[in-house]
């Protein structure tokens, strides 16, 4: 019978001592699971090993298991976890009937322990460049307290990485490697974070400009007065409607008159020769009212009131057949 055989016997055993134990389908597993981690051992394949060892510990809970787990973790390069399993035996409970294999097996945690305690290297690391308030610092992605900021930190050999930040400023990376035994120390300098932005103040928008005064609107007092401006639209517009329908009048008159033979006119033409007689009438009356608008300014200029902004009059002729008016804007 194997060392971890016999060993598993006594948890198996009657026990007055009121204490939570492994099954017995619990030790038989576990017996089978640690002669596969020993074979997987030997052969070199600690990675196997280290699963088969730690099932057959997690089960039977035993000295032998965690000596024989403690021992593979160490191999493999993990020598925090493997003292931290070593010390774990001091709180496995010791049964009254224990054998002389699993006191053995205490003893040997107890001395693994010690010897792996001078073995491990430390490393301590320090903030500069910004108080260490607000920074974050992890090792190997595992986040530092900042009460231990600057305190030495036990680790495995081998490569470590830390980093470190503050706020939003950037991120320091470093990459470093320890023996065993090993006492290093690393500074790690900070930038500050980026200083916010001052407020911009807000720059006054262009005053507004009045708008300008319609083209329509002019100053009385760089002008003729309204009344004139109103006599002199008169006066164009009466001698332009007058000069047209005048030479209207007088074109169909000539037509007719050449139609006609000894005054007697054919009835195609006899309303030419009433349209002319029209248009002879509206251009008499348009002179007339040219007339009444010369009058009007020549007024305008005699009467002419304090200067005063006023709207510019619109006088605007309509000519109808047998008619003509006026139509004024004031």
């Amino acid at each position: 019978m194997c060392l971890f055989a016999a060993g598993l016997l006594a948890p198996a055993l009657p026990s007055s001592v009121a204490h939570a134990e492994a099954t017995a389908s619990d030790l038989e597993s576990a017996r089978d699971l640690y002669k596969l981690g020993k074979a997987l051992r030997d052969k070199g394949d600690l990675v196997g090993a280290l699963e088969k060892f730690k099932a057959a510990h997690a089960l039977a809970n035993t000295p032998i298991t965690a000596v024989e787990y403690g021992r593979t973790l160490e191999r493999h390069g993990d020598l925090v976890e493997a003292r931290d399993v070593f010390l774990s035996v001091a709180r496995i409970p010791a049964k009254a009937n224990e054998s002389a294999n699993t006191k053995s097996a205490r003893a040997e945690a107890d001395k693994l322990a010690e010897e792996l305690k001078a073995r491990l290297p430390s490393l301590v690391v320090t903030i500069a460049g910004v108080p260490s308030d607000n920074v974050t610092l992890l090792i190997d992605g595992v986040a530092i307290p900042r009460a231990a900021f600057g305190e030495p930190r036990k680790l495995n050999p081998g490569l470590h990485v830390v980093r470190a930040s503050v706020a939003a400023g950037p991120e320091k990376r470093m990459e470093i490697t320890l023996a065993e035994k090993e006492q290093r120390t690393v500074v790690v300098t900070l930038e500050p974070p980026p200083a916010p932005a001052p407020d911009v103040p807000v720059k006054p928008s262009a005053p507004i400009e009045a708008p300008k005064p319609s083209p329509d609107v002019q100053p009385a007092s760089r002008g003729l007065p309204a009344l004139t401006w109103i006599g002199i639209s008169i006066a164009v517009a009466g001698a332009a409607t007058g000069t047209v329908t005048g030479l209207t009048a007088w074109s169909r008159a000539r037509t007719a008159k050449e139609s006609c033979v000894d005054g007697a006119c054919p009835p195609s033409v006899h309303s030419m020769v009433d349209s002319g007689k029209t248009f002879g009438n509206i251009s008499t009356t348009a002179f007339v009212v040219a007339g009444l608008g010369v009058g009007v300014a020549v007024f305008g200029l005699l009467s002419r009131e304090p200067p005063r902004e006023r709207a510019a009059a619109r006088v605007h002729p309509v000519v109808g057949l047998g008619s003509f008016h006026l139509v004024g804007e004031f």
